[in-house]
């Protein structure tokens, strides 16, 4: 069991360990994309820069329309030609501006379309383990738990066991008492049977002997007694060593393997159990937010006087039905506690009453043995 222990506590550390390793990875992509991130606002502000100095004359802004050019090229009379001509060749390196910037912002956007995508799948992957380890955590507490069941019965087990096994020794003793006993009164009646037989000569003490043949058969009716006795006693000790012999044998199934099989099977009921309980919590949580948004809302028209006073009537109660129906929970959950306490008080005194009986009946029949002596 202390094996089963140290092995779960060992995966449980482990579990942790791969957690810790985990959030450090997150914590050093976290830091990766705030650099690129951080980079790319540089890269932007670079761009604004650019778009402000080198490249703002050849961009149109508020002041400049792009069609003002045209104008000033249909206004130069005879030296229309040149300047349109001036005009077509100026405008080939304000296309090339345009297409950088555009290829420049394309990369710009996948970049940033590849940062927002890593750091989902980080979040994804930290959520992912961060689960893990929570179940992880969960599934070995519910086990640690388990063990120490197991380990409590098993320790009930070895009590029962310890407390028959003395009752087997006590009853040893008493049947090798009774037995010396038996012999004793044996002995006892032959030499009594052989005083009469020495003594029963004709003309001699006829008296006497009937007193002897009175005693002889006292004795001998003793005797049937205590062979009763000892044979109720052998058969009390064999019951014990069936009781002995079952306690072991319940003993000998709790190996570690079987309390580790047992152990985690009843994990996966749990598991199970509290994976139902959890979803049906998260349930109950958002209908609960619910209901308070909707209190909340309601409670705020209601200060605010906005309700129908010809069809809603405001009631103040004196007694505050859910504290009140909490209270007779509560008293019926102290009912309960206290008759089981009674109970249980009940059964110790038994418990106990039972034992100074036995000792008792042990002291009486010590006394009826000494008194037959």
């Amino acid at each position: 069991n202390a094996e089963l222990v140290d092995e779960r506590l060992r995966t449980a550390e482990e579990r942790a360990a791969l957690t810790e390793s985990v959030g450090r990875d997150l914590a050093v992509v976290r830091t990766e994309l705030e650099a690129r991130r951080a980079q790319a606002l540089e890269w932007v502000e670079d761009l604004r820069k650019a778009i402000g100095t080198d490249l703002g004359a050849s961009l149109p802004t508020a002041e400049t329309p792009a069609g003002s050019g045209d104008a000033d090229m249909d206004g130069g009379g005879g030296g229309g030609g040149g300047g349109g001509g001036a005009g077509a060749g100026g405008g080939e390196p304000g296309a090339d501006d345009d297409g950088w910037i555009a290829a420049f912002m394309r990369g710009l956007c996948d970049i940033v379309y590849d940062l927002r995508r890593e750091r989902a799948v980080v979040l994804d992957a930290s959520g992912r383990a961060e689960s893990k380890a929570s179940a992880a955590t969960r599934s070995a507490t519910d086990a640690l738990k388990r063990v120490v069941d197991l380990q409590r019965e098993v320790d009930e087990a070895d009590e029962r066991r310890a407390l028959a096994e003395e009752s087997l020794t006590r009853a040893e003793r008493r049947v090798q008492y009774l037995t010396r006993e038996r012999d004793s009164l044996k002995k006892l009646v032959d030499s009594y049977d052989s005083n009469s037989y020495g003594t029963g000569a004709p003309g001699g003490g006829g008296g006497e002997g009937g007193d002897d043949s009175r005693r002889v058969a006292d004795l001998t009716e003793a005797l049937n007694v205590k062979e009763a006795r000892i044979k109720q006693v052998e058969e009390s000790l064999a019951a014990a060593n069936e009781r002995v012999k079952e306690l072991e044998g319940k003993a000998s199934t709790l190996t570690p393997s079987a309390v580790h099989a047992k152990a985690k099977e009843r994990v996966a009921i749990l598991q199970a159990r509290v994976d139902e309980l959890s979803s049906e919590k998260r349930k109950l949580s958002e209908k609960l937010d619910k209901a308070d948004k909707d209190i909340a809302y309601l409670e705020a028209r209601v200060g605010r006087g906005d309700f129908n006073r010809s069809t809603t009537k405001v009631l103040h109660l004196s007694m505050n039905p859910a504290k009140s129906a909490l209270q007779q929970k509560e008293d019926q959950k102290d009912a309960i506690i206290a008759s089981l306490r009674e109970e249980v008080a009940a059964l110790k005194a038994s418990g106990a009453s039972a034992g100074a009986g036995g000792g008792d009946d042990a002291m009486g029949e010590g006394g009826d043995e000494d008194a037959g002596e």
